[in-house]
């Protein structure tokens, strides 16, 4: 449980857009609520492929040291050098704290979104996923923005996905 008595006290600061000037490249940046600084996390060879998305959603799980991002948008304000349209990912990003490294998923399907919510629920083996709302890019290109479908009730309200954290398996309720 040492992880605990470290990460506790961290803040990781992954993901946003940069305003007035040029993004820089990715780098994953810690907050030490203790001590009051911000250092830079010294990357591991995961972390080459991992690009800086905004608006995307977000969410720790305490309990396995673990960092989740789903979704978010590429454009000139959050990676250098970018010359394209902005559009939705998407791509689902895990953070593993404790060994400091990436995984680069792939997403429940090839639509890009953006701007949802995602929050972790400890129930099953290994916890679970859920993300709500936000936007799809329908076309993957940002041209064609349509609302998340909301259809069913306030207590079910995870459309899209939600992910056993211990099967890898994604889940749909209408």
């Amino acid at each position: 449980l040492e992880f605990r008595r470290v990460l506790f006290r961290s803040f990781f600061l992954y993901g946003g857009e940069f305003y007035q000037s040029s993004p820089e490249t990715f780098e994953l940046w810690s907050y030490d609520a203790i001590y009051g600084n911000w250092t830079v996390v010294n990357p591991d060879s995961t972390q080459a492929d991992i690009e800086r998305s905004s608006y995307g959603a977000g969410t720790v799980a305490e309990d396995i040291a673990k960092g989740f991002w789903y979704g978010g948008w590429l454009s000139n304000a959050t990676i250098p050098a970018w010359g394209a349209p902005s559009f939705a990912l998407s791509n689902f990003l895990e953070y593993d704290m404790v060994q400091n490294s990436w995984t680069n998923n792939s997403g429940p399907d090839s639509t890009g979104r953006a701007e949802g919510v995602m929050e972790y629920i400890p129930a099953s083996d290994g916890g679970m996923l859920v993300y709500f709302g936000g936007l799809q890019d329908q076309y993957g290109n940002g041209s064609s923005l349509v609302p998340q479908p909301m259809n069913v009730s306030f207590a079910e309200r995870t459309l899209l996905p939600r992910t056993d954290l211990c099967s890898k398996s994604s889940y749909t309720t209408s």
